[in-house]
């Protein structure tokens, strides 16, 4: 595939096929996702603007959007090198991502990092789409309210009939309330590969937390 060079928020927010990044961007307010995308992060970081998400989907369009990074190593200790999603920090829940129903988010190679909510899902929110991760890390993300109250889903709320599909990749160092990974609300999720690990949850589930009626 033809990868093509973003180097703006406004190209970024554009892209209608492959992209890479040349620099770190500092985004304007979250960026509502309306063509397909696969977006290699280059190394490069991709900060939210302060109280927003950084990406989100919308029902009135049925989008594949694909996060990876072809620069992402592991080194000789294990510490997995790669551009970042960093800084979402939203209202509801899903800290830097919202994946709505009819839309699927694919991430392959990156970190999702040091976002939260004042809800529930630090990082992301899968809100009845899909959710495949193959590759990267989600690590270090935890929600929490206005009073300093650690809230469920420290990095991933599936709801309202979402799927994530678990085949690679690392959640860790994630805390919440209960679900220190993972709160299975009213979904579905399938683990064939990936790693679990050094998630912390206060109540019920360090790694995954389903709820009675998930």
């Amino acid at each position: 595939q033809l990868y093509v060079p973003v180097s703006t928020n406004a190209e970024l927010n554009a892209l209608d096929g492959y992209g890479y990044l040349t620099k770190d961007l500092k985004l304007g307010g979250a960026q509502t996702r309306k063509k397909n995308a696969a977006i290699c992060l280059n190394g490069h970081t991709v900060t939210a603007k302060e109280n927003a998400r950084i990406f989100t989907t919308d029902t009135n369009n049925k989008i594949t959007f694909t996060i990876q990074d072809c620069t992402a190593y592991t080194d000789a200790e294990g510490v997995y090198h790669a551009g970042k999603l960093v800084g979402g920090a939203n209202k509801d829940s899903g800290g830097a991502l919202l994946i709505v129903a009819g839309s699927t988010f694919q991430l392959e190679g990156g970190i999702l990092t040091g976002n939260t909510c004042l809800a529930a899902g630090g990082a992301v929110q899968v809100k009845g789409g899909t959710f495949n991760m193959t590759g990267g890390q989600i690590s270090d993300n935890k929600p929490v309210n206005a009073d300093g109250e650690v809230l469920n889903a420290g990095a991933i709320l599936i709801a309202e009939g979402g799927v994530f599909n678990l085949s690679g990749g690392k959640i860790s160092g994630n805390e919440a309330a209960n679900g220190g990974a993972v709160y299975v609300a009213k979904g579905t999720m399938n683990m064939s590969g990936g790693e679990l690990c050094g998630n912390k949850a206060g109540v019920n589930g360090g790694a995954i937390y389903v709820a009675a009626n998930g």
